[in-house]
């Protein structure tokens, strides 16, 4: 697979016209090789959530793992953007109460569920939004079980976890930098979402890092256990990685081949293809999400992940119901 300098266009079309248009850079990539790329493939990118299974790394890697038992579904939950479904909600509260810690540990901040149904059902019971709710208390509960294990050391003291100078953050930090090649050190981290540090990263780099997440023989040796527990993990769990209705849930469920995807915030996604050691990473220029969602999809179909292409948007209806346009896209 070979492409040009052109980005991917995602048209928005109602009736024959083009309404708006989402230009999407990405990189299809094993560990030492670009296979393809569309638009700008050193675009300097902030991965947001999409890059959640490689900052998972250290939690596995250093022994916390191991310590509190965590399961194969709390790794997906440790690198998921979850919808606050009840599935998610209670398996994070476990994970918590099992750690010793209560939802006051917690410091992403509170926020409404995701799913719909999920935040109409709590506030028809009387409740408010806590930080379980928050889409990333499953990644903050795998930082708090770093932390948790190596409190004895004052620089992973459990309280204060997202500073970025905090042993945790400095795990993090060190895990994306090893796994992409990119150095951080003199990088000065901005704050995402849910309050932890993001650095930028070469779009090409997150796509190899993606790869090297799931090749055996290019992972570095310190993560080469972490990472294959992480492959063998997320694919077949792509509901406690995001939830009902969302693209990474419904695009695994039409892969005809194990997949790991993760969309971020601001229109970026990641994944790989475990089986042939591909990684890939995309990143809508406009940040929007509707236009990363088509893309990821169109080359996945173009990969032959999916025997037909999805679409999360098409066809576009009315409030009535009536169809009035569709999404396409030009690769």
């Amino acid at each position: 697979m070979q492409h040009g300098s052109e980005p991917i266009t995602v048209e928005i079309r109602r009736g024959g016209f083009v309404e708006s248009t989402h230009q999407v850079h990405a990189v299809v990539a094993t560990a030492d090789q670009v296979l393809s790329t569309w638009g700008d493939s050193d675009r300097l990118t902030m991965p947001r959530s999409a890059i959640k299974s490689i900052q998972v790394l250290p939690m596995l890697a250093l022994g916390a793992a191991a310590q509190f038992d965590v399961s194969d579904d709390e790794i997906a939950l440790a690198s998921s953007s979850h919808s606050a479904e009840d599935a998610h909600t209670t398996a994070v509260a476990s994970w918590l109460e099992r750690i010793g810690l209560d939802l006051d540990a917690l410091e992403c901040g509170p926020s409404d569920p995701i799913n719909e149904d999920a935040t109409k059902f709590m506030y028809a019971s009387g409740q408010a939004p806590t930080s379980l709710h928050n889409c990333c208390s499953g990644k903050h509960t795998g930082f708090l079980t770093l932390a948790k294990y190596l409190q004895d050391d004052p620089a992973f003291a459990v309280p204060g976890y997202l500073d970025p100078a905090h042993g945790v953050q400095v795990q993090v930090r060190d895990a994306q930098a090893l796994m992409t090649g990119v150095d951080l050190h003199d990088q000065v981290p901005v704050i995402d979402g849910c309050g932890i540090p993001v650095y930028q990263f070469p779009l090409v780099s997150l796509a190899q890092a993606m790869a090297r997440l799931v090749t055996p023989e290019a992972v570095p040796a310190v993560f080469a256990a972490a990472a294959a527990r992480v492959t063998a993990a997320l694919p077949g769990r792509s509901f406690l990685v995001s939830g009902t209705g969302r693209a990474d849930y419904v695009l695994n469920e039409a892969a005809t081949e194990p997949l790991i995807l993760k969309g971020g915030a601001e229109g970026v996604s990641m994944g790989a293809l475990p089986e042939r050691g591909i990684g890939f990473a995309l990143k809508c220029e406009d940040g929007n999400g509707r236009g990363a969602d088509e893309a990821v999809a169109a080359v996945l179909h173009q990969l032959g992940v999916m025997p037909e292409r999805v679409s999360m948007n098409t066809p576009l209806r009315n409030r009535a119901g009536t169809e009035v346009g569709s999404v396409t896209v030009v690769l």
